[in-house]
Protein backbone atom coordinates (compact mmCIF):
# COMPACT_ATOMS: atom_id res chain seq x y z
CA UNK A 1 0.00 0.00 0.00
CA UNK A 2 1.39 3.36 -1.01
CA UNK A 3 0.23 6.54 0.70
CA UNK A 4 0.06 9.85 -1.08
CA UNK A 5 2.18 12.72 0.13
CA UNK A 6 -0.98 14.65 1.00
CA UNK A 7 -2.23 11.79 3.18
CA UNK A 8 1.07 11.60 5.07
CA UNK A 9 1.24 15.38 5.62
CA UNK A 10 -2.42 15.50 6.73
CA UNK A 11 -1.78 12.68 9.17
CA UNK A 12 1.25 14.51 10.56
CA UNK A 13 -0.86 17.61 11.17
CA UNK A 14 -3.59 15.54 12.86
CA UNK A 15 -1.07 13.96 15.23
CA UNK A 16 0.56 17.29 15.95
CA UNK A 17 -2.72 18.97 16.88
CA UNK A 18 -3.92 16.16 19.17
CA UNK A 19 -3.91 17.01 22.87
CA UNK A 20 -0.58 16.35 24.58
CA UNK A 21 -2.25 14.19 27.22
CA UNK A 22 -3.25 11.76 24.50
CA UNK A 23 0.36 10.61 24.18
CA UNK A 24 1.89 10.77 27.65
CA UNK A 25 1.40 12.24 31.06
CA UNK A 26 4.77 13.96 31.13
CA UNK A 27 5.96 16.30 28.41
CA UNK A 28 8.68 14.90 26.16
CA UNK A 29 11.22 16.49 23.89
CA UNK A 30 10.07 16.52 20.28
CA UNK A 31 12.19 16.59 17.15
CA UNK A 32 10.57 17.37 13.81
CA UNK A 33 12.91 16.11 11.08
CA UNK A 34 12.10 16.86 7.47
CA UNK A 35 13.46 16.89 3.94
CA UNK A 36 12.03 19.38 1.48
CA UNK A 37 12.89 19.73 -2.21
CA UNK A 38 10.52 22.60 -3.00
CA UNK A 39 9.90 24.08 0.45
CA UNK A 40 6.34 22.75 0.91
CA UNK A 41 7.33 20.09 3.43
CA UNK A 42 9.49 22.64 5.24
CA UNK A 43 6.48 24.90 5.81
CA UNK A 44 4.43 21.96 7.15
CA UNK A 45 7.31 20.90 9.41
CA UNK A 46 7.57 24.46 10.77
CA UNK A 47 3.85 24.45 11.59
CA UNK A 48 4.06 21.05 13.26
CA UNK A 49 7.09 22.17 15.25
CA UNK A 50 5.28 25.30 16.41
CA UNK A 51 2.21 23.29 17.44
CA UNK A 52 4.07 20.66 19.45
CA UNK A 53 6.91 22.85 20.66
CA UNK A 54 9.50 20.71 18.94
CA UNK A 55 12.89 21.43 17.47
CA UNK A 56 13.36 21.44 13.70
CA UNK A 57 16.00 19.39 11.90
CA UNK A 58 16.42 19.73 8.17
CA UNK A 59 17.71 16.60 6.46
CA UNK A 60 20.02 17.53 3.61
CA UNK A 61 21.42 15.33 0.89
CA UNK A 62 25.17 14.89 0.42
CA UNK A 63 24.61 15.39 -3.33
CA UNK A 64 21.41 17.46 -3.77
CA UNK A 65 18.87 16.67 -6.46
CA UNK A 66 19.18 18.69 -9.68
CA UNK A 67 17.12 21.89 -9.80
CA UNK A 68 15.76 20.87 -13.20
CA UNK A 69 12.52 19.07 -12.37
CA UNK A 70 12.79 16.60 -15.26
CA UNK A 71 16.32 15.52 -14.32
CA UNK A 72 15.22 15.25 -10.70
CA UNK A 73 12.25 13.06 -11.70
CA UNK A 74 14.54 10.80 -13.76
CA UNK A 75 16.94 10.44 -10.85
CA UNK A 76 14.09 9.70 -8.43
CA UNK A 77 12.64 7.09 -10.77
CA UNK A 78 16.04 5.42 -11.10
CA UNK A 79 16.43 5.36 -7.30
CA UNK A 80 13.02 3.77 -6.81
CA UNK A 81 13.65 1.16 -9.50
CA UNK A 82 17.12 0.18 -8.28
CA UNK A 83 16.80 0.75 -4.56
CA UNK A 84 19.95 2.89 -4.66
CA UNK A 85 19.02 5.89 -2.57
CA UNK A 86 21.14 9.02 -2.03
CA UNK A 87 23.20 9.56 1.08
CA UNK A 88 22.33 12.24 3.60
CA UNK A 89 24.77 14.97 4.50
CA UNK A 90 26.24 14.55 7.97
CA UNK A 91 23.98 15.88 10.69
CA UNK A 92 25.88 17.90 13.25
CA UNK A 93 24.37 17.99 16.72
CA UNK A 94 23.56 21.37 18.13
CA UNK A 95 24.61 22.09 21.68
CA UNK A 96 22.00 23.62 23.90
CA UNK A 97 22.53 24.68 27.44
CA UNK A 98 19.74 23.90 29.85
CA UNK A 99 19.04 26.10 32.80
Amino acid sequence: MQLSRRTVLTSMMAVATAPHWAFAVERRRVLVAYYSYTGNTKSVAERVSALVGGELLEIKMADPYPLDIRRMAEQSKYELETGEFPHCAPILPTCRTTT
